[in-house]
């Protein structure tokens, strides 16, 4: 690997990665670099956009801007850091103005509020039409867009365009590879199986837009066979929400909950993958891991982490959990301690 930081006048080497970081429960990924620091100032500035690019394979591992530049100097060194965020943290910073939208579809509302703030949105998702939603005064346009697609049981995240992605994982893209213990692909596997955050019974709570007596209120529940003792979540719907929309809230949580206690945290060798490509969140692989008894079953990666430096080589680790945790599709099955 050989990363620079490319501004539309120049490509700035890099010294080293101290962190990346990209996950699907984040909608802004974030790269510290550090670069070779010379007599003179390098050419660029704190809110400049910029790609970071790996320049042997033209690979862009992020869009953002910079957002601190830190110098120090001394008689015997001189150091120059930078945090790159990705271009989504506009929407993350930056409060929308208030405003109200009627029988407005939901990717309409969208693409209202990620264009108003000047980020691009990839949207997938029912185009299902809402009587009323108001934007609240201070409220931040990344806080309305999730609010407005909690229903729908989406993923936010971002890409290394800097583009925001809204998605649900039923068609999530195989890798087609494998990590085995043991393998050269494999450097270490850290696993957590944790029942305490799980519950046998989730019950959702809801109110049909329009209502508020009794004859409106609205419920789903969804049962995990897996757990042997009666523990009960009672989950309140914040927006108006039917039966149905109760019940996929019910058992969005018992997935949810289902990832979270079987995480797997792979140490590879590489920033790429067997085919060439790079690591990417939200795709799926297949894991062998006998000892913990893990034989072949799909999960999926749900962060990447990474630290590279020009003289020392690279690292990544991927977080893994198993694929039911993101799709209705995939049996909540038993895995590993569980």
């Amino acid at each position: 690997m050989n990363i620079a930081m490319r501004t539309s006048s120049a490509d700035i080497r890099v010294k080293a990665v101290n962190s990346f970081t990209r996950s699907l429960r984040q909608a802004v990924s974030q790269i510290d670099l550090e670069f070779i620091a010379g007599e003179e100032k390098l050419p660029f500035y704190c809110m400049d956009s910029v790609e970071i690019v790996d320049l042997d394979t033209d690979a862009v591992i992020l869009t953002g801007r910079v957002d601190i530049a830190s110098d120090a100097i001394s008689k015997k060194d001189h150091s120059l850091s930078a945090p790159v965020s990705s271009l989504t943290a506009c929407l993350v910073d930056s409060d929308a103005l208030p405003k109200q939208f009627k029988n407005v579809s939901v990717d309409k509302i969208v693409d209202d509020l990620s264009s108003e703030g000047g980020v691009t949105v990839l949207f997938e998702g029912d185009a299902t039409v809402i009587d009323k939603f108001v934007i609240e005064p201070g409220e931040k346009y990344f806080d309305a867009i999730e609010r407005i697609t909690r229903k729908q049981q989406s993923v936010i995240y971002d890409n290394e365009n800097g583009e925001l992605i809204i998605k649900r994982f039923a068609s999530a893209i195989h890798t087609g590879q494998k990590l085995e213990y043991g393998s050269p692909d494999v450097l270490s596997i850290n696993s957590v199986f944790d029942s305490t955050i799980r519950y046998s019974d989730y019950v959702c709570l809801g109110q049909l837009q329009g209502t508020e007596s009794e004859e409106g209120r609205t419920s789903g529940v969804y049962l995990d066979r897996l757990i042997p003792v009666t523990k009960r979540l009672v989950i309140q719907m914040e927006e108006p929400a039917d039966n149905a929309a109760c019940a996929k809230r019910a058992e969005w949580e018992a997935r949810q909950r289902y990832g979270d206690s079987c995480i797997l945290n792979v140490s590879v060798p590489s920033w790429y993958k067997r085919d060439g490509g790079l690591w990417r969140v939200g795709e799926l692989i297949d894991v062998d891991y006998p000892k913990a008894n893990i034989y072949g079953d799909e999960f999926i990666i749900e962060e990447i982490s990474g630290t590279w430096d020009k003289s020392a080589g690279s690292g990544m680790t991927l977080t893994i959990k198993p694929s039911g945790a993101y799709s209705f599709d995939k049996e909540i099955n038993s895995i590993g301690y569980l």
